[in-house]
């Protein structure tokens, strides 16, 4: 146990957390590690698989030194869960995450990246040749690249999307905040 912990604790270097914490963690979580295995034998399908793509910036220290990493995050998911089944808020159906955490300094090549993507959903999802991808994100040209390689169709997410008709338009019009407003 001792020696897991310590490698939990290596593997997050902004800071430390005691054994009882990591151990607390693990309980809460009742994971089942023996008997987890990297094969998927209950792929599901689907006509839409969605990928939400986006990065984001942080600094993390490495060798005791402050150093600025990117992480490109990758949600897959088959859309909402129908209304009338669920119980309050929308609830993605078979969502996955991936991750990649890099130094800033390093290029990412995107058909290389959409690559990995393909390979990563298809751990998860049945995927056909009539199985379409939609690409969600922000407007960056890698997700725009992403989305041409994986042959999809791309969509602006709502914030972003909100934005750039306010470039258009003036968002402090009364007329324009409302309709707005029930986004």
């Amino acid at each position: 146990m001792e020696k897991r912990i310590k490698d939990i604790n290596d593997m997050i270097p902004v800071k430390s957390l005691s054994y009882s914490s990591i151990a607390r963690l693990i309980n809460k979580l009742d994971l089942n590690l023996e008997n987890a295995s990297n094969n998927f034998s209950n792929k599901t399908s689907s006509k839409y698989i969605y990928i939400v793509l986006d990065d984001t910036f942080l600094s993390l220290k490495e060798k005791n030194k402050k150093k600025k990493f990117r992480i490109r995050t990758a949600f897959f998911h088959q859309g909402h869960m129908p209304e009338d089944e669920r119980v309050g808020n929308s609830i993605l159906l078979n969502k996955r995450a991936y991750c990649k955490l890099l130094r800033t300094a390093t290029n990412i090549n995107t058909l290389e990246y959409s690559e990995e993507l393909f390979k990563e959903m298809s751990k998860y999802y049945n995927i056909t040749p009539e199985t379409q991808f939609i690409v969600c994100g922000d407007g960056a040209d890698w997700i725009k690249n992403t989305s041409h390689f994986l042959n999809s169709k791309y969509v602006l997410d709502k914030f972003h999307a909100i934005r750039k008709i306010g470039t258009v338009f003036n968002l402090k019009s009364k007329w324009l905040y409302k309709l707005f407003k029930g986004i």
